[in-house]
């Protein structure tokens, strides 16, 4: 396969790394905070409703303010810091607020972004479904490798002070989606 693909995916790259991340990490300190199955599944719940429901409103919002994604971009990313810095019962909902409030203006536009690029690539669609294989080839390799690099830093040490740590970098990956997009909607 051609490793070019990389230069023309690098949001795909991003969301790849994060996706994985984000949902190992805080799926390990969710469990740790809460500690109860019951509880943690109403939590996750309520973050399901709360994203989709802000996802509905997301729409309108993307459509008449185009880059309202940064909200999303910036509120990931200071939804992580949040749970980092405050690892309780008070920082899980502010994670899940923060976030599921912000998360689908970025999600959302990264989506509308990559789709709208697709369309305008010369072609019909019989011609662009590499384009699909090879966005799910970039996000599958490194989602591969998250897997593989939070394997190895969580077999270093105390699984829990290693995750929080981690954490403090991931908010650096939707800062880094939001400029892709902002770019590629300037370019």
């Amino acid at each position: 396969m051609d490793l070019s693909i990389l230069s023309k995916n690098w949001g795909t790259v991003y969301l790849g790394l994060y996706d994985v991340a984000i949902g190992t990490v805080t799926g390990i300190l969710l469990y740790v905070i809460v500690r109860d199955e019951a509880a943690l599944g109403f939590i996750v719940t309520t973050a399901s409703v709360l994203a989709m429901i802000a996802s509905l409103y997301a729409i309108p919002i993307l459509k008449k303010f185009p880059s309202s994604f940064w909200v999303g971009s910036i509120g990931s990313a200071v939804s992580i810091i949040v749970f980092a810095l405050n690892q309780s019962p008070a920082g899980v909902w502010a994670y899940i607020l923060i976030s599921g409030l912000t998360v689908p203006l970025v999600t959302n536009k990264f989506s509308t972004v990559y789709f709208r690029t697709l369309d305008q690539a010369p072609g019909n669609w019989r011609h662009k479904y590499h384009l699909l294989i090879e966005r799910d080839v970039v996000l599958g390799v490194f989602r591969t490798l998250s897997y593989v690099g939070l394997f190895i830093f969580l077999g270093f040490g105390t699984e829990i002070a290693i995750a929080k740590s981690w954490l403090l970098f991931l908010p650096i990956i939707p800062i880094g989606i939001g400029l892709l997009i902002d770019k590629t909607i300037h370019a």
